[in-house]
């Protein structure tokens, strides 16, 4: 029997953060040492957005992150 594992890492911006925060590298960071210590190869980051302002993501996308692939997709849950 195959077991596969996945990591999911859910990160929430608010209303005060600056648009040109680290946000996502520090997130990136955080999940792939957690893939490093789960021994896994790729994860999940989404990150739902409660900025003022519109953020911006043309579609989810695989990228290479210190050796790993995250699948990145910005959800935004901002007013409009």
């Amino acid at each position: 029997m195959c077991k596969k594992a996945f990591a999911i890492l859910i990160i929430f911006r608010n209303f005060a953060e600056n648009k040109n925060s680290d946000c996502y590298g520090s997130g990136r960071d955080q999940l792939s040492e957690y893939l490093d210590a789960r021994n896994l190869a790729e994860g999940y980051l989404v990150t739902f957005s409660f900025l003022k302002e519109k953020t911006v993501q043309e579609k989810p996308e695989w990228i290479e992150h210190n050796g790993k692939k995250i699948y990145e997709s910005v959800i935004d849950c901002g007013k409009e």
